[in-house]
């Protein structure tokens, strides 16, 4: 994105912008696509938080993907303290609920380890129950975005699963056009 089209949204009064920094396709690399957005973010007074997708189809473990972003980002001079797992998209995963689990757990661990302060999650009840069979065991401080897209802007359909009995950031809406950007919009919490 420009400097200009983010300067325009964070006149909407838009605090914080999410970024993806990992390429899970095929080579499961840091997405130096991103360097440019996440520097014009910055210059755009922005609340700078990343977003991964880690990916079970890989000889990486979650921790290895983790290292691979972070490294990344140390090697183009980005800090950035925010990270959200993507554990969405069932029909990108396993069926192995347990190495699904696994590369989730050990990206956590991997991220915290690494120095992220704030360390989420990005999925749905559906998503978390069928991909990772609803694990219970990752850091209890591990924060929740959740999904319910074309729903209210409002915490009202927040049912707890998995670790989470309450959530940080709701994404309601998704594909949304905002100053010639496509965006998705989110709600966040303050408890």
């Amino acid at each position: 994105m420009t400097y200009d089209t983010l300067m325009n949204i964070r006149l909407n009064m838009i605090p914080t912008i999410y970024i993806r920094a990992f390429d899970s396709d095929f080579y499961q690399v840091f997405d130096k696509t991103m360097l440019n957005t996440i520097r014009s973010a910055y210059t755009s007074r922005f609340h700078v938080e990343l977003y991964m997708t880690p990916t079970a189809y890989s000889n990486l473990d979650g921790a290895q993907q983790v290292q691979n972003l972070y490294t990344g980002l140390v090697d183009n001079y980005i800090r950035v303290y925010a990270l959200w797992i993507k554990v969405d998209q069932i029909e990108n995963w396993p069926k192995d609920t347990t190495r699904n689990a696994n590369i989730v757990r050990s990206a956590v661990k991997a991220a915290k380890q690494l120095g992220f302060r704030k360390i989420g999650i990005y999925t749905s009840l559906e998503e978390w129950n069928t991909i990772t069979g609803n694990i219970t065991d990752i850091d209890s401080d591990t924060l929740l975005w959740y999904h319910i897209f074309d729903s209210p802007a409002n915490f009202d359909d927040f049912k707890s699963f998995g670790i989470w009995q309450t959530p940080s950031v709701k994404q309601y809406k998704k594909d949304d056009e905002l100053e010639g950007a496509t965006v998705n919009r989110d709600i966040f919490s303050y408890n």
